[in-house]
């Protein structure tokens, strides 16, 4: 048996974040804390980082912890900048965070969703990595499948339905693991089944005319690996308050 932490969307030292109250290096620190506490050994980041200047703060927390973590790319993230701090070993002419990882009944695929938009070349990687009798976990920051809310509606992922119809395809199970919409959220379709996750910094209406927050509370998802399942659960906290 296999527990990864899921974390996501952390938007360090953003505005809207500051705007609004969030302690995001805070929500962090208790985030990782409650994964040390757990004996969980390894972390799945799935995007949103936040400002340029943070990336070197976030990497170095994952080090300090002795975690072993690997990172997708969302839409706040820039390639660019990550690399310097963060590279699994990609090949020298890649210019996105996509890559696999294998264990001995699952292949781990993550997918680098930075451009809003699927690239051609990580289709054609994905159709080839989905040459395997393993079931498939899938990392990536925005959701694949539909979810009918407001966030992806408002901010969604060009050329998602190119990659559910590759994973419909495929016929054995595949478990995708996203962030993106501030929310927790779990969605099936066929042989594909979807979990968003919470945001570290701060979660979104589901449901609303426009993308607006909802409330301050955060966390994180516990994924549990065994030969013939993938099960998860949702670990919140409340926002933390001032103290005078």
């Amino acid at each position: 048996m296999k527990k990864i932490a899921h974390i996501t969307d952390i938007h360090l030292e953003e505005q809207f974040s500051i705007d609004n109250g969030v302690k995001a290096k805070e929500n962090l620190r208790i985030i990782l804390n409650d994964v040390v506490e757990r004996n969980i050994e390894e972390i799945v980041f799935t995007g949103d980082i936040g400002t340029k200047e943070s990336n070197e703060w976030l990497f170095d927390s994952f080090k300090k912890y002795n975690l072993n973590f690997k990172v997708t790319l969302g839409n706040h993230d820039s390639f660019a900048e990550a690399i310097k701090f963060y590279n699994p070993g990609l090949l020298k002419e890649r210019s996105e965070l996509f890559y696999t990882s294998e264990g001995e009944y699952f292949k781990y695929l993550f997918l680098d969703t930075s451009s809003s938009e699927i690239s051609q070349s990580q289709l054609s990687w994905l159709q080839n990595e989905l040459n395997t009798d393993k079931k498939i976990i899938m990392f990536v920051h925005h959701p694949i499948l539909e979810t009918n809310t407001t966030p992806q509606r408002e901010y969604p992922l060009i050329g998602n339905d190119k990659i559910n119809s590759k994973l419909q395809k495929f016929g054995k199970d595949v478990y995708i693991f996203c962030g993106h919409l501030h929310m927790d959220d779990e969605h099936s379709e066929g042989n594909v089944k979807q979990f968003v996750t919470p945001a570290v910094s701060f979660q979104a209406k589901k449901y609303s005319e426009t993308s607006e927050k909802d409330n301050l509370n955060f966390g994180y998802r516990i994924v549990t690996i065994t030969k013939d399942e993938v099960l998860s659960e949702i670990k919140m906290f409340a926002p933390i308050q001032n103290k005078f």
